[in-house]
Formats: C-alpha cells, structure tokens, sequence
C-alpha cells in the first residue's frame, strides 16, 4: 500500500522532462517490492509478429478493447506523431508497438514488469509509451467527441423516437466511476457509495452509443448533480445546443 501511495504522488508531480532513472524509479514502484532483489526478466522476442498477429478478431478485441479495424484506424492517423522525437531527444520505437503497449496497458490490469516481458522494451521506454500515446489521443479529444450538428441531432432524435416512441430526444446522460488507487492526500473525498476510491465520469451517448460530451476528474464521493453542473453542460442548456425543442434523457439523479 505504502508503494502504492507512494507511486501515486510521482505520477501526479510528473513532467515529460524527467530522466530515464526518474522514469524507471516510478515503474518499480509499481510493480516490486522495495525489499526484494531486482533481476533482469527474460524477454519474448517478437511477440506482435508471432503473437499478436495470429490472433483471432476475439482475442484481439479482449487483449486491446477495439477491432482491429479500430486499430488501423488509430495508427493511420497518429503514426506521425508517435514516431517523431521523443522530448528526451530518443529516438522512439515504432508506432504500432507504442500503440499496443499503451492499449495492453490501458486495457488489461497486467504490471509494467509483463509489459517489458511481451514487448521486449526497457520500462522507462514502456511508461513513455504510454505517456506519448495518451497525450496524441487527447490532442485529438474533439475530433471523436463533439456536440452533435442540426444533421447529426435530428438523425439521433428521428432514430430514438422510431425505436423507443419518445420524442426529441439526442443523446443520454449518465455517470461512472474509475477505481483509483489510494490517492496520498485527501483520500475520503475519492470514496464512493459503493466504498471504493474513483473519479467520475460523466458522459453523454447518441443513438449510435458514440461519445458526444465528456467530462471526469472529480472526487468519488462528489454527487452526480454536482459533476452535471461542474462539467459545464448544465449551463449549455440553450437553444444553441438543444435545437428544435430537443433534449437529453436521464436518470432520477439528475434534477430539472
């Protein structure tokens, strides 16, 4: 636990700046003991062309959460700036193997340790990895979510009331959570009704199941009336976002 506290507080006060030590230092926190030996691990060679490339479309979809035409799709567009300089003037490792050790690790509750293992990387060059991939896709945050346009809204509405009889409505509003570890510093205040420390999500779908407004960051214990109002939409319930007399649906936590 204490290790756990301790990584939380590195991460948090973390900058793209730091050394490879300053990198690896956190990375074995995460996943040893601090009383026991440290010891090179034997590395799978090749493993994307002899393991991940044989998989069927399931075993792609349960190691990464997306298809392989999702895949594709992600590389296509973010290849160029995963492959330039890294900030520490390194030159990085291709693309897609950044690409899956961010999804692997992002997807799959497995330690950093496993990550060197399979992908045959130090674990500075996996945690940076992940940091590079991350950062790409959230330079690209609004071109995947993005309030609907008159078109997209009267397609949603048209589509909704077709299938379930209720009118004008263009997306649906709800709350989760993310489990965290034990933050270090005002822990009780990430504790939810179900006793376990996250952040929220709160997040609005169309009929598609398509994001089109997110927000998260808050506390655990914070009601999800208050994420509504934090997260900026409440304010945004005009005409200017809700044409036509249109409107999202949810569920009794949220207030008129």
């Amino acid at each position: 636990m204490r290790c756990l506290l301790e990584y939380n507080e590195i991460l948090l006060s973390s900058t793209s700046s730091e050394s490879d030590e300053d990198l690896i230092d956190v990375i074995n926190i995460i996943d040893e003991n601090e009383n026991c030996p440290r010891r090179k691990n034997p590395r799978v060679q090749n493993f994307i062309e002899n393991v991940i490339y044989e998989y069927n479309d399931t075993e792609f979809r349960e190691n990464f959460r997306l298809t392989r035409t999702t895949f594709n799709y992600l590389l296509y567009i973010l290849r160029e700036e995963l492959e330039g300089e890294s900030n520490l003037g390194n030159v990085t490792i291709p693309a897609e193997k950044q690409l899956y050790i961010a999804l692997y690790v992002l997807g799959i509750p497995d330690s950093y340790r496993s990550i060197v293992t399979k992908f045959d990387v130090g674990k500075a060059t996996a945690w940076r990895a992940v940091q590079r991939v991350v950062h790409v896709l959230c330079n690209y945050r609004n071109h995947f979510i993005r309030w609907p346009n008159e078109r997209e809204a009267n397609e949603c509405s048209r589509v909704l009331q077709m299938q379930y009889g209720f009118p004008g409505v263009i997306g649906a509003l709800d709350g989760t959570h993310i489990n965290i570890s034990t933050p270090a510093q005002d822990s009780q205040s990430y504790i939810n009704w179900k006793g376990k420390h996250s952040i929220q999500l709160q997040v609005v779908c169309n009929h598609k199941l398509q994001f089109v407004h997110c927000y998260t960051g808050l506390p655990g214990s914070v009601h999800d009336m208050r994420v509504f109002k934090y997260s900026g939409l409440q304010q945004r319930c005009n005409d200017n976002y809700f044409q036509n007399n249109t409107h999202i649906i949810a569920d009794s936590a949220y207030t008129l």
